[in-house]
C-alpha cells in the first residue's frame, strides 16, 4: 500500500527513520540522522490558491486508495476567519492527529497560520489516558481535536484534562449523546464543537457547538456550515430535499478538493458541477453521507449509503479489503463485515 502511493504521487524524497523499512522509489531521509546543515533556502515554487497543499489518501472501494488532491485555498478557509473557532497567536494546538488523517491539517495550521504553537503529542502519549492528561496540563495546551471514540473514552477517564481546554473538537464517528453531557456537566465554560466533514472538503464541512444536550435527544446534530462552504441535501434526483427528508449530502464551496489523482472517472462521479453556485468552475463534491435538515436549522447525520465504515475514526472501504482477500490463492470470492 505504501509503494503505491510513493509511487501513483509521484514523491521525490520520504520522510522516515533509519530503523525503518520503506517500499524503493523515493529517496529517502531519515530525521533521526539528518545533517543539519543541509540547504537552507526558500525553493520560491510558484504558488497560488489553486495549487496542490497536499496529497492525502484515502481508502479506495476498488482495491486501492486513491489521492485526494486538497488545493492552498482550502487550509485557508478551515482555520482563518472559519466561523466556528477563533484561533490566535495565544493558543498552543495541541498535534495529536495521525499524520495520515486530515484531522491533522487544523492540528498544524490551525497554530501556525494564526501565530499560535503546535505541542506535538506522540501516539503513544494519545493512547495512555494519564500521561495524556498530564502532557495537555504541563504544555498548556488550549485547543485539541480527537475521535469521537477517543472523546467518548476520555470523558470518562480524564475529564478535568480535557474540560480544562478553551475548546474541545471531537468528530469522525455517530456521536455518544451521554458523553457530551457529561463532559458539559462537569465543565459548562469549554466551548464543545462537534465537527464533520470528509477528506474530500479538507477535515470539517460542518461545525456545532454543543452548549446542551436535551434530556430525551437521540443524536448530537452535526451542525451548518463553517465560513466559505455550501452543504446541500439532495434527493436522487439531485434535487433539494424538503426539511425533515433524508437524503445525500452534497458540499461546495472553498473547501473542495481539486478531485482525486490519476483517477478522473471517480473524480467525475464524486465531483460535480455545482448548479447552485455563479462561479463557473465550482464543484460539488457527493459525500456519500445520508442526512436530512432538523426544525432548528441543524444537520443530522444518518448513516451511509454505500459499504464504507467508520473505525475509529478511520473511514475504511469494506471493498479495499475484500479485494486483497481475492488476491490471495485459493480465494475465489470474499465479503467483509464489521462487527
Amino acid at each position: 500500500r505504501q509503494g503505491f502511493m510513493l509511487d501513483d504521487c509521484q514523491a521525490k524524497c520520504l520522510l522516515t527513520f533509519s530503523t525503518e523499512t520503506v517500499p524503493e522509489g523515493a529517496s529517502r531521509i531519515d530525521l533521526d540522522t539528518l545533517d543539519s546543515q543541509g540547504p537552507a533556502h526558500n525553493p520560491a515554487l510558484a504558488q497560488s490558491s489553486e495549487s496542490i497543499a497536499y496529497i492525502m489518501y484515502t481508502s479506495g472501494s476498488t482495491g486501492q486508495p486513491k489521492g485526494v488532491l486538497v488545493p492552498h485555498r482550502a487550509i485557508n478557509r478551515l482555520v482563518i476567519n472559519n466561523g466556528y473557532a477563533d484561533f490566535n497567536a495565544q493558543d498552543r494546538i495541541a498535534f495529536a492527529s495521525n499524520p495520515a488523517f486530515d484531522a491533522s491539517t487544523m492540528d498544524v495550521w490551525g497554530a501556525l497560520l494564526n501565530g499560535g504553537q503546535v505541542v506535538v503529542i506522540d501516539h503513544e502519549t494519545l493512547l495512555e489516558p494519564s500521561r495524556f492528561a498530564q502532557v495537555l496540563q504541563d504544555s498548556g495546551v488550549t485547543v485539541l481535536f480527537v475521535t469521537t471514540a477517543i472523546f467518548n473514552q476520555y470523558v470518562q477517564l480524564i475529564p478535568q484534562a480535557i474540560g480544562g481546554l478553551r475548546i474541545l473538537l471531537c468528530g469522525g464517528e455517530r456521536a455518544d449523546v451521554a458523553s457530551f453531557r457529561r463532559l458539559l456537566d462537569l465543565a459548562p465554560g469549554l466551548r464543545l464543537v462537534h465537527c464533520y466533514g470528509p477528506t474530500e472538503t479538507t477535515t470539517y464541512a460542518t461545525t456545532l457547538e454543543v452548549k446542551a444536550v436535551a434530556v430525551d435527544a437521540e443524536c448530537v446534530p452535526i451542525g451548518g456550515p463553517i465560513s466559505n462552504t455550501q452543504v446541500y441535501v439532495l434527493d436522487a434526483r439531485q434535487q433539494l430535499a424538503p426539511l425533515g427528508v433524508v437524503g445525500e449530502m452534497y458540499i461546495g464551496g472553498q473547501g473542495v478538493a481539486k478531485g482525486y489523482l490519476n483517477r478522473p472517472d471517480l473524480t467525475a462521479e464524486k465531483f460535480i458541477a455545482d448548479p447552485f453556485s455563479h462561479e463557473p468552475d465550482a464543484l460539488l463534491y457527493r459525500t456519500g453521507d445520508l442526512g436530512r435538515w432538523l426544525p432548528e436549522g441543524s444537520l443530522e447525520c444518518l448513516g451511509r449509503n454505500d459499504d464504507q465504515v467508520k473505525i475509529r475514526g478511520f473511514r475504511i472501504e469494506l471493498g479495499e479489503i475484500e479485494a486483497k482477500l481475492v488476491a490471495c490463492d485459493g480465494v475465489k470470492d470474499a465479503v467483509v463485515l464489521v462487527r
